[in-house]
Formats: C-alpha cells, sequence, structure tokens
C-alpha cells in the first residue's frame, strides 16, 4: 500500500507539472480582457446557417490563383463550399459535422472521405487552418477557438494583445482590438505559442442591420494567404 501511495504520488507530480502555467496579471485588466473576449466568441453568434457567393485569392510562395466561391453552412461546422475557375467547378468540400468529404471536378484526385470532423485544409489552402476555422466567418462570425480564461499579455507592453488560455493547451490566440473594442485581427498559436496563422478584417459592411465581415485575410509569418 505505501508503495502504490508513493507511485500515485508521483504520477500526480508528473501531471501537474506538465500544465500550462498563466502567468500572474493584473485582476482589473483580466475583467476587461474577458470582456472583450467574450465579445469576440459571441459576435453575431445567432446567425446558425447562410449561403452565398464570393471570390477567394489564394496565395503562396510559387502562384496567386483567384477563385469564384459559393457556399452554404451551418452551425456548428458543417458547410459546403466549392471553388471555380473560369466558369468551372475546381474543387468541392463537404463538412458534416462528423466526417469531411473532398470532391475534384478535374480529375486531380479521387474523391475522399476523411474522418476528422475538423481536419486540417493546408492541402487545399496552403493554410494550417480548420473547418471551425473556416465555418464562423462563412456565417458572419469570428473564429475564435474554444478558451477557458483570458487576460491581457505581459509579453508585448507596447500593445494591448488579449491572449485566450486553455487550461490543457496553454494560450491558444491573441487577440488585437481596435479602440472602438471591435475586433481588428486574431492570431491562432501553434504548440510553441507562435502564430501559425493570422485572421484579419479588412473591411465590414452593413447587412440585414447588423455587421458582417465583408472582406477578411488569413496569413501566415511565411506570407502565405487567401
Amino acid at each position: 500500500m505505501v508503495h502504490l501511495t508513493r507511485v500515485l504520488l508521483f504520477l500526480s507530480i508528473l501531471f501537474t507539472g506538465c500544465a500550462p502555467i498563466r502567468p500572474a496579471t493584473d485582476p482589473l485588466q483580466d475583467e476587461h480582457a474577458r470582456r472583450l473576449a467574450e465579445t469576440a466568441a459571441q459576435f453575431n453568434h445567432d446567425i446558425s446557417a447562410a449561403k452565398g457567393t464570393g471570390w477567394a485569392k489564394v496565395v503562396d510562395q510559387t502562384q496567386t490563383m483567384r477563385y469564384r466561391i459559393a457556399w452554404a453552412a451551418q452551425w456548428p461546422n458543417q458547410m459546403r463550399i466549392t471553388f471555380i475557375l473560369s466558369g468551372r467547378p475546381v474543387e468541392t468540400l463537404v463538412a458534416t459535422g462528423k466526417s469531411v468529404t473532398f470532391i475534384s471536378h478535374t480529375g486531380r484526385h479521387s474523391q475522399y472521405t476523411m474522418g476528422n470532423p475538423d481536419p486540417d485544409l493546408d492541402h487545399i489552402l496552403n493554410l494550417p487552418v480548420k473547418i471551425s476555422d473556416i465555418c464562423p466567418v462563412l456565417l458572419g462570425r469570428l473564429p475564435v477557438r474554444p478558451y477557458h480564461d483570458a487576460y491581457i499579455t505581459p509579453s508585448y507592453p507596447e500593445k494591448e494583445i488579449i491572449a485566450l488560455f486553455d487550461r490543457k493547451k496553454g494560450p491558444v490566440q491573441h487577440l488585437v482590438f481596435k479602440p472602438d473594442n471591435t475586433l481588428s485581427e486574431l492570431s491562432t498559436l501553434d504548440r510553441q505559442q507562435n502564430p501559425a496563422f493570422t485572421f484579419r478584417i479588412d473591411t465590414m459592411k452593413r447587412l440585414n442591420g447588423r455587421s458582417i465581415p465583408e472582406r477578411i485575410t488569413f496569413f501566415t509569418p511565411a506570407g502565405d494567404m487567401v
């Protein structure tokens, strides 16, 4: 029994030590950060379904492609989006919330389905974005990932950057707001807490009495963007 107790104590210390550490911050500033984070997370949260058309410019290190896109989306993580080039469908992505199917209309690849409901779309968009990043944008929402706490990160004293903190992963996103408390850009962090990609709102428009992001950009530190 003594031996078992020591083992359990060792495991408890081991697992506790692996938990990410939240930095000590000003409680008054924390409340301000939480309010702004919640505002971003709840932005247009009542829009549960949408469809539309638009344009997508995909830029990587070697080329720039401009596609017409048509989509239908439903919360959470259900969408169908087709990329069209010169009037002809090129690629369609269908996400059901349980799986994702990729359909090539040009013979580039055979149709296939991934059982992962939220895979990376790097092989299509050259960006480490997921279905859960794209679907909110198609609904006029913001791609805020789940978090447990928010605080103004002390790492950037020259700018008010709000960190979204997950108890298992540590900081998962950084949010930057304009002086009027509207979101300017949002960076999703990798495991080393470096920006994997950034989401930026370039222009907004009024539609049916509400503000909707009209032109947005996803980009990586390497310069790839959509």
